[in-house]
């Protein structure tokens, strides 16, 4: 029998008056014979990167092809949990035996330009500019309970000023000496910006994940004058207790919502890109549900699909 491996995002918003529930995962993780799901933090499944992405600034042709992908990130501030604001930027992300690779790509069309004006290294002034915030903490679970679990917290702006502190949330302390060694790179044009980040693992942890290892992680992306959108806005974004889990999984698909164009114009669909850097089949459950604020169930749409090594697919759920 051939064993094929499953790639999983969760994730819940709330979209043009409509609740949506979308799930990237095995059956087991889908919504109840009532089509009922629970409210859960976000979840992802970080792939192995064969390929190295030059970190320039520049999204290139093939670079991120097997990264996975964060998007449909919550606004804040918001009237309700879980609310989408409708310009969305995209995180990726994926590693190797050394570092964690994430890259930034943003559009905003509703500013002349992207601001970014802080120049001083660790300094809080940087939250006033359009900026990227990640949290990173290595471990989940009952583990980020200890007194001393650290949570590893960065911002960075769009000319390169980093603020890199470790922050332990049980004892209040944060500590700005603490240096990442993380190498960053932008390009801005216009509105458009993309950013690219290296960060050494072993800054972080001196045991390298392994493949089914848990850490904490937040994506943000701050536009000045302080509204953001985070990966998940309920909170602190160096607190490790807000955010969701990443699953480290060298042999997982690396999936991302490619386009969520249908939703923006009501309609209960979205496009998912699936792209397989491993050297096995992975066969990947999407469902797609979507419920009214009067907790009405407007549609809903599951889809399976086998992605061989190399290849890359994309696939339509939901229903227009």
């Amino acid at each position: 029998m051939r064993k094929t491996s499953v790639s999983r995002i969760r994730l819940r918003s709330l979209f043009s008056g409509i609740v949506i529930t979308f799930i990237l995962a095995t059956a087991a993780s889908a919504a109840d014979k009532n089509g009922n799901v629970e409210l859960r933090e976000p979840e992802l499944r970080i792939p192995w990167c064969k390929a190295p992405p030059n970190i320039d600034g520049i999204l290139s042709p093939g670079e991120w092809q097997f990264a996975a992908g964060v998007s449909m990130l919550e606004a804040y501030p918001c009237y309700w949990p879980r609310a989408m604001r409708q310009e969305q930027p995209v995180f990726y992300v994926f590693r190797d035996s050394e570092f964690l690779y994430v890259a930034m790509e943003s559009l905003d069309s509703n500013t002349t330009g992207i601001v970014g004006s802080c120049s001083m290294h660790d300094n809080l002034g940087i939250i006033g500019d359009d900026c990227v915030e990640l949290m990173l903490a290595p471990g989940a679970g009952d583990r980020i309970r200890q007194y001393d679990f650290p949570t590893y917290y960065f911002a960075f702006n769009s000319i390169g000023t980093v603020w890199d502190a470790k922050f332990i949330t049980q004892l209040a302390e944060s500590h700005n000496s603490w240096e990442s060694g993380a190498e960053l790179a932008n390009t801005v044009e216009g509105t458009h910006w993309v950013s690219e980040i290296k960060i050494p693992i072993s800054s972080i942890s001196r045991d390298l994940p392994k493949d089914g290892d848990l850490w904490r992680m937040n994506f943000d992306r701050t536009f000045s004058g302080y509204n953001w959108l985070a990966w998940n806005a309920g909170g602190a974004l160096n607190d490790c207790r807000v955010g969701g889990n990443a699953t480290f999984d060298s042999q997982a698909a690396a999936a991302r919502i490619k386009s969520v164009k249908p939703l923006i114009d009501g309609k209960l669909q979205m496009t998912v890109e699936l792209a397989n850097g491993t050297d096995k089949p992975c066969k990947v459950k999407t469902e797609l549900a979507g419920t009214g604020l009067d907790g009405k169930k407007i549609g809903e749409d599951a889809q399976e699909m086998e992605v061989k090594p190399g290849e890359t697919k994309e696939i339509n759920i939901g229903k227009g």
